[in-house]
């Protein structure tokens, strides 16, 4: 963690000594030193079903302080749109008898009725399906039993590595897409669950698989990580955002030991959004805005939205807003820590931040 924070540091650092030689109007918005909200981001907007249509002009244009990913490595979807979204939590009530009813509908996902005799199945954390089976969860290589783990490698998928993966894990995540489309309809989830990234973990004499889930709104993903900030009011009792990322983790003969997808959600609000800065114009945003001698190379650039849930008003189990911005990221070596580092550039307003 203490990388982590240096790292923001430095972030945060770079957006301060832009302040003093950028034509940015340097107001604070939400109190925070490692935000920076911009003056020209209205000449940057384009049609948010052309958000990624610039992509070519941005690798042509000899960036010094954005160094951008393997152009092979982007996934850059066409959005079905671009919104201002708010979710709210189905079954924030918790409604002991509809998690058992909805718990029972879920049983027949996971094989026939001989097989789910060594699961546990239930609806878990108000509307999430989850699944462990416990004749296997002891011996499987997974995060499960860590201390299994001799090696781990994480595969961020795209249009470049999902041509490289074996068929073992080909066929884990065609499992949990199965999983995840099915226990979608049984559970009433407005938003898709999609496989983002792959593990493969490796023990002494065996080997694991694991696939990562995110949420997704109209093909743009909803941010998976759990991200601090500064601003308390923002935050569960934890200190931390809600989460919106699932897993599913396999032992060496892809049978699955354990499925946990996040909860499910419906759009209590989504206008369509007709114009938002573009990849290209987040990038001019960083290149004008970063401080002179700073350099980034990032490893991923994506269009995501940004959950946030105002915690301050005593309720629950709050609606999450979601804010969509450009991600530029770096990630953490540590699998276990799980972290990125990244700039962000809000869609609508340009406002750029250094975040963890």
């Amino acid at each position: 963690m203490k990388k982590h924070r240096m790292i923001l540091a430095v972030m945060a650092a770079a957006l301060l000594a832009s302040c003093s030689d950028s034509p940015a109007d340097t107001s604070n918005a939400n109190g925070s030193v490692n935000t920076l909200s911009v003056a020209n981001a209205e000449s940057l907007l384009a049609e948010s079903s052309k958000a990624y249509s610039d992509i070519d002009a941005a690798y042509s244009a000899e960036y010094k302080k954005v160094g951008l990913p393997d152009k092979e490595t982007l996934t850059a979807e066409t959005p079905e749109g671009v919104f201002d979204l708010e979710l709210e939590i189905i079954n924030k009530n918790c409604d002991e008898e509809w998690k058992t009813k909805k718990g029972t509908e879920l049983e027949p996902i996971f094989g026939n009725t001989d097989e789910i005799v060594s699961m546990k199945i239930k609806t878990a954390k108000l509307s999430a399906a989850y699944m462990i089976n416990n004749s296997l969860k002891a011996e499987a290589v997974t995060p499960l039993n860590s201390d299994l783990i001799k090696s781990d490698e994480i595969i961020t998928l795209n249009k470049k590595t999902l041509t490289s993966l074996d068929e073992k894990m080909k066929k884990a995540m065609s499992t949990a897409e199965e999983y995840n489309e099915k226990s979608k309809e049984i559970l009433g989830d407005e938003l898709d669950s999609i496989v983002y990234e792959a593990n493969k973990y490796n023990g002494e004499d065996s080997e694991g698989y694991g696939v990562q889930i995110e949420k997704a709104y109209k093909n743009v993903a909803v941010l998976p990580y759990t991200v601090q900030h500064p601003i308390e009011s923002y935050l569960d009792e934890s200190n931390e955002l809600y989460p919106l990322q699932g897993y599913c983790y396999f032992n060496n003969d892809v049978k699955a030991v354990l499925y946990h997808p996040e909860n499910s959600y419906k759009a209590v609000k989504a206008d369509r959004l007709e114009k938002i800065i573009s990849f290209k114009g987040a990038c001019d945003l960083l290149e004008e805005n970063l401080g002179d001698a700073a350099h980034y190379n990032f490893e991923k650039v994506v269009l995501m939205y940004e959950p946030r849930a105002d915690c301050s008003g005593g309720v629950d189990f709050p609606n999450i807003k979601c804010r969509p911005k450009w991600y530029f990221i770096t990630f953490s070596e540590d699998f276990f820590a799980n972290c990125m580092n990244c700039f962000t550039v809000d869609c609508i307003d340009g406002t750029i931040d250094a975040a963890l």
